[in-house]
Formats: C-alpha cells, structure tokens, sequence
C-alpha cells in the first residue's frame, strides 16, 4: 500500500487511514509558534502511530518513525529527492515524499 503524502489532507490537524491489518495510520500534523519572553519558537512535524487491537479488543499504539528513510517492519517512509533523506517529516516536506506500508 503507497500513500501519496502530497494528497493527504488534514482534518483538525489529524489524518487517518485503514491499513490492509485492520490497524489505523494515524498522521498528526504540528505547526505552532510559540512565543516565548525573547523569541518565537517554530514547531513543524509529522508525526505517525499505529493504532491496532489486541484480541480482547483494547487498543495498542505503536509510534513510527518520524524520519525520511527511515521506517519499521510496517511502514517506511520514502522519498525520490536525497536532500530530504534523514529530515524529520514536516507540512512543507512531506509533499515529496511516500508511505509504503508493507503487505
């Protein structure tokens, strides 16, 4: 399964798709500034769980990799542009990249 990043919109800053498992990708997208006393700090992430259940029906949650190039045994996150490689996923970067969630 592919997931083209530069189609996902957000929806109170949350995405959410059904992976083939029956687990949950959930996206949620972080972009503040928070001003402090002398400055402004700029927070902009992505950030990937994995929300399942076990067979008593309650929920796991398994936090993903936020990293370009980097992934787990469920997912990886991919991108054809090297510069972005080892960058954290961010609302501008993440139009060039992928999720490949393995089958």
């Amino acid at each position: 399964m592919l997931i083209e990043l530069s189609e996902v919109i957000f929806e109170n800053d949350f995405f959410n798709v059904d992976l083939p498992n029956g687990s949950v990708l959930t996206l949620n997208k972080i972009d503040e500034a928070i001003a402090t006393d002398d400055s402004t700090v700029k927070i902009d992430r992505v950030n990937l769980q994995i929300t399942s259940f076990d067979e008593d029906g309650n929920e796991e949650y398994m936090r993903c990799p936020c990293a370009i190039g980097l992934g787990n045994d469920i997912l990886i996150i991919k991108t054809d542009y090297p510069e972005y490689e080892g960058k954290v996923l961010t609302s501008e970067n993440m139009r060039f990249c992928t999720i490949e969630v393995y089958e």
